[in-house]
């Protein structure tokens, strides 16, 4: 036996000896952008194995890792390597093991087939392996007519065409993937000896000969892109060995179809070689499914691994800072000789031309700025046998670009842009610099510069007409109407000057028919292969967005010559309606140093945008446009829901009820009502998007984005336009209100419900952020950010700068003159007898606010203009402080909510009066820090509105303890009394553990610490409501941590910062609802309520690292907890909120920069109780 277990041994070991001479690391790529594409589409990082040896290998029990302490980290299938062969492994994250040993395409473009046009039902088997389909016609693949990718040409407006292929298999014993690529248009059904396998844009079992696809469907091989793709892997029962038969119905759109395409392939996989094997077709090989790691590799510095099963290294190769695109590996393959590659060889011998090093990055004395003398550039960092090459005109420099040699004198305004060139090596990166002189901005300046002729080129620049185009506007055909991207570096300057951003890019000419306009949008992408994949700095300042993967250079779109700023000032206005909108922001551009004059900043709509704004992944959302076209994502929840609509009548509250599930009406309504009042008519049958999170319980949103034809573009007469009525025209014309694009407006208008809320929510704006005097305010500080530099920009592009104040005189006309009509439109379309007014009043003043349907009144008295009969909501909220004690003038009084029927005018006032021992609190109730694997939700966290008066929670923020993560509750929020709300990390994962709960927001951006941390509320003027420090350690209850538990409170009146008020819930917590372990305040074990205030010395004292602070209550108060410096400044806040009456204690632990002295502890319970104590503090 030992005998045994030593040969056993032996042959084990030997085997990996040799496995170790013969597979090797060849090659890596740790940053792809463009050099390797996978199945996805995507650019994962990837790694290439090369078998050196004379014998196939097999991989079963060897491992992948980035980690030598954890080499078993990704684990190889059963796959074998023949001798000389190169094997592709993506280091993507995805983990996928699933793939064939060797592949062949039994079924390729332009086989054989039998076929028969669809002029008539064919045999009810005729997709069966037993039909004879000898009397069929014979042809090849592609089957159909003017599209110029067929090699089979059928008769022109057929709607269908019937195709027949057998093919053998010899073993299916030995097949272990399927996959049947398939380009068509329009539609199709596929089935595999007689039984359906797959189909696209086609209803019914057995779709009749004259049945047309249900949409139309563009061919993709004729495009440019591969065909789509249907995994069999779940169907290979079905293949038998022998013969088989692949059997398809391709259908057309219609009888009038300009074209009719059907290309099929079939690819198999197989376990073993076999003789004879069919190649894969070039189209379907990118497309084959691949091995993926579940890590990603690090492009500074790392090492890869490849292991046995005994953990015994058999390869590894080490990598530091490898650019984009750029691979490190051997050569010759399978050599201990290492070099970079440019372009990387993925599946290749490493033959080309390999660099030992990458030269050194060149450094500029001086970054750019704005100078007023003249300046002397040094550039340096060169190591021996290197050259600095630099170009002063925008270009990128290459070879022969001047040699940098003495100091680079400049005085007027330039662009630097240097490279470090040595033999043998790669050329280090382009690093650019620009140097403004006589220059006075206001606003932020863009500096873009990149080679002259990817602007300007006659054949090749995206700025120039090029050489064949229509000579009248928009000028189709131009070169800035094609899809080209070229390569730029930018720079941001702020308003002080100082540099923001400097940074690879790539550039597209951006809009629609302001193509045509001398001066055109830009979008700007961040892309890996320019250099970082994002821009890493907040541009907006009125979003808490800190990175963007592309944004926008606008020229103002239709509005360009005119104000230059009238989308980005809309997009402001509607901001208070929470709709999802683009921020603005004025700049200047210049382009390799030369003047180009304002263009705005705006975001860009896409995956990106909706994943910053929401904080929902971009990989899990759905974007479409106009007539359901996808921008991102797929279609079908949307057209269902559209079905339904058309079929169904939406006055009934059942079908209501059920859309609201789809759509979101709240956001519809106010995106509607905004677009109406700004009589945007380039929209709605264009300008139209909308998205959805792509989860079961995922509804539609709208995006307002270019209204750049609203407020009185076109004429001055504008705001009397009925845009109403457009909106409601059943036979609209194509452009701009074409029926598809009015259906869901029209459809919704007939419910009741959502006919007086759209009412409502257009009086609700029109009293407040419609109001001219506040558009008014808005126009002018718009026109005067950028009044310092219109003159200039206009100028430079032949504008004339005197029309510029006639066409803000026209916004402003319309901003005067709009509401009246608007009113009177809503009255003659929707059956309105007149308006009403309503009056509010306060008797005490700043004691609290009044919610009027939507929007939140605080200042007194308030006047708004309603309508007869549609009734309106009011909500008194008491401020911290206050309590409501009733209203006077409608009923019922003692109500704080109250709907009055608008039958008469409304004169109502709510009164109020201090109350210093009942606050409005809003408390940290429960907590999910470390969710258990099965019920993973990931983080959230529950807040219960304590006190029986409504809390608005508008500008309100939580926080956990590090202070960049914060989460912001949504405009116009309010937590009703004894009432819930929960945010969470990832809105997906907690709704598939809580499909009930709807009382969330998120998703936060952040999680939880699983070893505790700090929690705090903020109210909107950044005051502290509650705070506490949990532990996942005693006295803390220990179950919540990874157990299944959540963290809960047992009663909203204990004091949540000590252990002993909290509790693990009995299940997996209880989001949104009463806690399952709920503790009356005379259950609970606490000790004596203290008959005195009471501020004990701090102990330890003096202390390090942390300190506790003890305090006695013998009433409810409100307390705030502060540290101050020998010089009285405020250090910390360790408390400032309502306590009831107790002990309590709190811990100070002071942040790195707090230095070692003596400091101050201060409580101030309002009146009733004021004391300071001191503390050392010893670092």
């Amino acid at each position: 036996m030992k005998l045994l277990l030593w040969i056993l041994t032996f042959c084990f070991y030997t085997t990996s000896a040799l496995l170790s001479q013969s597979i090797k690391i060849n090659e890596v790529v740790a940053s792809n952008t463009e050099s390797f594409i996978d199945e996805d589409g995507d650019y994962p990082d990837w790694i290439e194995l090369f078998n050196a040896g004379n014998t196939t290998q097999n991989f079963t029990g060897f491992w992948l890792s980035d980690n030598r302490s954890n080499l078993q980290k990704w684990q190889f299938p059963d796959v074998n390597m023949a001798p000389g062969e190169f094997r592709i492994i993506y280091a993507s994250d995805k983990n996928r093991r699933n793939t064939a040993n060797y592949w062949e395409t039994k079924i390729t473009w332009c086989d054989f087939w039998r076929y028969q046009p669809g002029f008539s039902e064919p045999p009810t088997d005729w997709h069966t392996l037993a039909f004879n389909d000898s009397q069929w016609e014979w042809g090849p693949s592609g089957f159909g007519y003017g599209d110029d990718d067929d090699s089979t040409i059928v008769a022109n407006g057929i709607l269908s065409v019937y195709i027949r292929n057998t093919f053998n298999i010899a073993d299916t014993s030995q097949l272990t993937h399927a996959l049947l690529h398939i380009d068509y248009d329009d539609g199709f059904v596929a089935y595999l000896n007689g039984t359906e396998i797959a189909r696209a844009n086609m209803d019914g079992i057995h779709p009749a000969f004259n049945q047309p696809a249900n949409e139309q469907h563009e061919a993709l091989i004729i495009n440019g892109k591969p065909p789509h793709r249907f995994s069999l892997d779940s169907l290979l029962t079905l293949f038998r060995e022998g013969e088989n038969v692949l059997a398809i119905q391709a259908h057309n759109i219609s009888a009038g179809s300009s074209d009719l395409t059907m290309i099929p392939f079939l690819t198999l996989g197989f376990r073993n070689e076999f003789p004879g094997r069919r190649p894969v077709h070039p189209l379907i090989e990118p497309n084959l499914p691949r091995l993926h790691t579940n890590f990603k590799l690090s492009a500074e510095s790392e090492t890869v691994f490849l292991s046995g099963p005994t953990g015994m290294v058999i390869d590894s190769l080490a990598y530091v800072n490898l650019p984009s695109d750029i691979s490190w590996g051997r050569m010759p393959d399978g050599s201990d000789t290492l070099y970079y590659f440019a372009p990387a060889t993925p599946g290749f011998p490493n033959i080309s031309n390999g660099y030992s090093g990458i030269a050194s990055e060149p450094q500029f004395s001086i970054s750019g700025g704005f100078f007023d003398m003249p300046q002397s550039i040094v550039l340096s960092g060169l190591n021996p046998g290197e050259t600095i090459r630099y170009t002063t005109n925008g270009n990128a420099p290459t070879e022969t670009a001047t040699v940098y040699s003495n100091p680079i004198e400049i005085n007027t305004t330039t662009v630097i842009r240097a490279r470090t060139f040595a033999p043998g090596q790669l050329p280090s990166g382009q690093h650019t610099q620009t140097y403004f002189f006589g220059t006075n901005h206001d606003l932020p300046v863009i500096s873009i510069s990149t080679d002259i002729g990817h602007f300007f080129d006659q054949d090749s620049g995206i700025y120039v007409f090029g050489n064949d185009y229509e000579p009248v506007p928009p000028f189709f055909g131009a070169n800035f109407w094609e899809d080209w991207e070229r390569p730029v570096n930018i720079e941001l300057f702020e308003t002080d000057g100082s540099q923001v951003i400097n940074q690879g890019a790539g550039v597209k000419i951006y809009g629609g028919f302001s193509r045509a306009n001398p001066q055109k949008s830009l979008a700007v992408f961040a892309r890996g292969k320019y250099g970082a994949g994002s821009f890493d700095y907040p541009i907006f300042a009125d979003k808490n967005i800190n990175k963007f993967q592309a944004f926008i250079l606008r020229n103002s779109g239709n509005d360009w010559g005119r104000t230059m700023f009238r989308d980005g000032f809309i997009h402001d206005a509607i901001a208070p309606t929470g709709i999802e909108r683009l921020a603005y922001r004025p700049a200047v551009l210049y382009l390799n140093g030369v003047y180009w004059g304002i263009l705005n900043i705006r975001e860009k709509i896409n995956e990106h945008f909706i994943e910053s704004n929401t904080h929902i992944p971009s990989d899990s959302i759905e974007i479409l446009e106009g007539d359901a076209v996808s921008v991102y994502g797929a279609t079908d929840h949307y057209k269902a829901m559209i079905n339904f609509v058309e079929s169904n009548d939406l006055s009934d509250p059942a079908n209501y009820a059920y859309l609201k599930t789809k759509m979101d009406v709240e956001n519809f309504l106010r995106y509607t009502v905004s677009e109406i009042f700004i009589d945007n008519r380039d929209w709605p049958g264009n300008n139209i998007k909308f998205w959805r999170p792509a989860r079961q319980d995922g509804r539609w949103r709208w995006i307002i984005f270019d209204t750049d034809f609203g407020f009185n573009l076109l004429s001055s007469s504008n705001h009397s336009y009925n845009t109403l009525a457009m909106m409601l025209d059943p036979v609209g014309e194509d452009w701009p209100n074409p029926p598809w694009s009015t259906l869901l407006f029209r459809k919704l208008i007939q419910n009741p419900e959502f006919r007086q809320d759209f009412i409502n929510r257009s009086a609700d704006y029109m009293n407040s952020i419609f109001r001219p005097e506040i558009l008014l305010s808005q126009i002018d500080a718009k026109a005067a950010a950028i009044a310092s530099e219109i003159d200039t920009t206009l100028s430079r592009w032949d504008q004339n700068p005197a029309d510029w104040e006639w066409n803000i005189e026209q916004m402003r006309s319309f901003s005067r003159k709009r509401q009246p009509y608007f009113r009177s439109h809503i009255m003659q379309e929707l059956g309105v007898s007149d308006t009403l007014n309503i009056v509010l009043s306060s008797n005490l003043r700043d004691a609290g606010s009044v919610q009027v349907n939507a929007i939140t009144v605080s200042k007194f008295p308030w006047l708004g203009q309603y309508f007869k009969d549609i009734p309106v909501e009011l909500t008194a909220i008491a401020r911290p402080g206050f309590r409501f004690t009733g209203w006077t003038g409608i009923e019922p009084a003692d109500s704080a909510h109250v709907v009055v029927p608008m039958s008469q005018g409304v004169l109502a006032v709510a009164n109020f009066e201090q109350d210093n021992s009942q606050f409005a609190t809003v408390v940290i109730n429960e907590v999910n820090y470390n969710s258990a694997a099965p019920f993973d939700s990931e983080d959230w966290v529950e807040f219960y509105n304590n006190s029986g008066e409504p809390v608005d929670m508008s500008g309100w923020y939580f926080r956990d303890e590090d202070d960049t993560h914060n989460f912001f509750f949504p405009d116009g929020f309010v937590l009703q009394p004894d009432s819930f709300a929960v945010i969470c990390s990832d809105t997906v994962l907690f709704t598939s553990v809580y499909p009930s709960v709807t009382n969330y927001f998120g998703n936060t951006g952040f999680g939880l610490s699983g070893n505790g941390e700090l929690l705090r509320l903020y109210n909107a003027a950044n005051e502290i409501v509650d705070s506490l420090t949990y532990d996942d350690n005693a006295p803390w209850p220990t179950e919540p941590d990874g157990n299944g538990a959540s963290l809960s409170l047992k009663n909203p009146n204990l004091d949540n910062t000590l252990p002993g008020s909290w509790t693990a819930s009995l299940g997996n917590g209880t989001p949104g609802q009463i806690n399952d372990i709920f503790v009356g305040i005379d259950e609970t074990s606490h000790p004596a309520i203290p008959e005195t205030f009471a501020l004990y010395q701090n102990f330890p004292n003096p202390f390090n690292p942390q300190t506790t602070i003890l305090f006695d209550l013998p009433e409810s108060a409100k307390v705030k907890v502060q540290i101050f410096d020998l010089l009285g400044r405020r250090v910390a806040t360790l408390a400032n909120r309502q306590f009831i009456a107790g002990r309590y204690e709190l811990q100070w632990q002071p942040e790195a920069q707090i230095s070692s002295g003596v400091y101050f502890y201060r409580i101030d319970a309002g009146e009733k109780f004021v004391q300071t104590r001191r503390m050392i503090f010893i670092r």
